[in-house]
């Protein structure tokens, strides 16, 4: 999920919210809700913040794709300013905050892959295991 911004918001959640699948209003979390069922990947990087969650998330990314999805990484990986954790109902997800060359903020919503459709886990198998743990 994608949110495009055509300038600069003062409240990336009330930005955040007037997107129709933020139905149900998104909320920065500060934390791991008790109980939270989140890939591992995940819980090492809530335990930082700002520039080092930004530079753990960046390694990740080179670290699964390696060569296979070199250019979708490099751009988010150079232009990336914050990662935030985000709940929108009862899903988690990480929030990536992202800067174009214009100087434009964009925001894109990565989706926690624990507790994904049926129909996703059966396709699952065919996904290469480095993108899997990604």
């Amino acid at each position: 999920m994608r949110f495009r911004l055509k300038k600069e918001p003062g409240d990336k959640v009330r930005h955040l919210n007037q997107f129709p699948k933020a139905a149900g209003g998104v909320e920065i979390l500060s934390g791991l809700p008790a109980g939270s069922l989140v890939p591992d990947v995940w819980r090492g990087l809530l335990e930082t913040s700002g520039s080092d969650r930004v530079r753990r998330v960046v390694a990740q990314w080179a670290e699964v794709s390696g060569d296979r999805m070199r250019n979708t990484t490099s751009y988010p990986g150079k232009h990336l300013l914050e990662v935030d954790l985000i709940r929108t109902g009862a899903l988690l997800s990480l929030l990536y905050s992202i800067k174009n060359r214009q100087g434009v903020m964009r925001y894109c919503v990565g989706g926690n892959p624990i507790g994904v459709s049926e129909r996703a886990r059966l396709e699952w198998d065919r996904v290469p295991e480095s993108l899997r743990t990604f």
